[in-house]
């Protein structure tokens, strides 16, 4: 029983790690966190084996799906060099592969285990943010003065608002969960952290509806209108940041338009200020809003449509699809999470977070693993040990040769930069 607590909690330590150096390295340090804590989750695994876990596993539609994004990832992944960030998406891969593997047979149990853990971590988040605001505690970002372990507080946010619902799934510790879920709102408040608090209540009025504690007929009589009103009330709050997501949207759409194939990895940050150069030069906006240099299309959809194109786009849907038809058919409590991740990737980066990705990752492979849809084989787990071995040794030399090369570009940029210090004082 023990051994399940660390090896869930594992997953949820990658958001506690922590860098001030150069080249973001407060992101990338909590990748090499991940594949680190992927590791130990293995070696977990084949220490402490479930002797009364099944020794098969169904192959599911989502599973296929799974599968065929990878191949077309791998199709535009070929002749990449930047092992830092083309590597990140193998690993996600295999941790799916990982959880569906080692995804127990009482989902009751996983959801109870996952709630314990997710209401500990929501509050030492909180905690930290807390500290921050107060000044004890450095704030891992140049700009933001709290966000968290991210730096960033939307970063943070979207994190909190996808662990949320755990606050509510089960009725353990229900006093000290319903105290971390009012203390995460207002922190959230605080942050003005608009898509997460979106997505926080998105995933409790769902709580309610399903569970049967809120009728349809009385949410549309008297929730749907004050629901519509403070969306409106965010809306209002940031008009110009509601105006420059839209915006964005509409440019990124163009770009999928215009090369339905895909314009390849990380090709959106070269190609996006063309489209909008041309659509700046004929429309005036400025009274709107400035548009400005972008990384990202802020909706994972779009991102996912722009990168890998409708190729890459429909085995994404379709396995979002598939796991929300399991989550409702089997009636599985982190339903709820995975609506709210979906909400923060409507405008928002999931898959550049990385433990909010790893979070997604495993509530979906979870919810895949418990379900009745869909089994067009089974495969046997005879040979496992082999097996996790197998997914062992690829996580770790994934994660040294990224840490290896990341390494390098901080060494370059201290180099060219101490070389830059000398010629000005030469100059002087």
């Amino acid at each position: 029983m023990y051994a399940k607590y660390v090896f869930y909690s594992l997953m949820f330590l990658v958001s506690f790690a922590v860098g001030q150096g150069a080249l973001n390295e407060n992101a990338y340090i909590k990748q090499f966190a991940f594949g680190a804590a992927f590791t130990a989750m293995t070696v977990v695994a084949l220490v402490f084996p479930d002797r009364n876990k099944q020794t098969w596993i169904r192959i599911t539609w989502g599973d296929i799906f799974v599968l065929a994004l990878l191949t077309v990832y791998l199709f535009f992944h070929a002749g990449t060099c930047n092992v830092p960030d083309f590597s990140l998406p193998f690993v996600c891969f295999l941790f799916y592969g990982f959880i569906r593997i080692q995804a127990g047979d009482d989902p009751a149990e996983t959801v109870r285990i996952l709630s314990r853990i997710v209401s500990a971590v929501m509050l030492l988040h909180v905690l930290c943010c807390a500290s921050q605001f107060f000044g004890m505690l450095p704030a891992f970002h140049g700009y933001f003065s709290a966000g968290g372990t991210f730096g960033n507080p939307d970063m943070s946010g979207a994190y909190l608002a996808v662990l949320s619902p755990f606050c509510y799934m089960n009725r353990e510790w229900r006093i000290f969960k319903t105290v971390v879920l009012c203390l995460t709102v207002v922190l959230l408040l605080l942050m003005q952290a608009r898509t997460a608090l979106v997505a926080v209540a998105v995933a409790g009025t769902a709580y309610l509806l399903l569970s049967g504690q809120l009728s349809r007929k009385t949410f549309f009589r008297w929730a749907l209108i004050p629901a519509m009103a403070v969306v409106a009330a965010l809306v209002w709050w940031h008009p110009g940041s509601v105006a420059g997501r839209l915006f964005i949207w509409w440019i990124a759409l163009n770009m999928l338009v215009s090369r339905p194939t895909g314009w390849g990895l990380y090709a959106f940050e070269k190609h996006y200020p063309e489209f909008q150069a041309e659509y700046v030069a004929g429309h005036d906006i400025s009274a709107f809003f400035h548009p400005d240099a972008v990384h990202s299309p802020y909706n994972e959809f779009l991102n996912v449509g722009v990168t890998l194109g409708v190729g890459g786009l429909l085995p994404y849907l379709s396995f979002i699809v598939f796991v929300l038809i399991a989550a409702y058919r089997t009636r599985s409590p982190l339903l709820y999470p995975v609506c709210a991740f979906l909400v923060v990737s409507l405008s928002y980066f999931p898959f550049k977070i990385v433990p909010l990705a790893v979070v997604g990752i495993a509530l979906s492979a979870l919810i895949v693993g418990h379900c009745p849809v869909g089994r067009p084989a089974t495969v046997g787990l005879k040979w496992k040990r082999w097996l996790l071995l197998a997914i062992i040794a690829p996580v770790a030399w994934l994660t040294w040769n990224s840490f290896r090369v990341y390494r390098q570009w901080q060494e370059a940029v201290t180099d060219r930069q101490r070389k830059l210090f000398i010629q000005f004082i030469n100059l002087i």
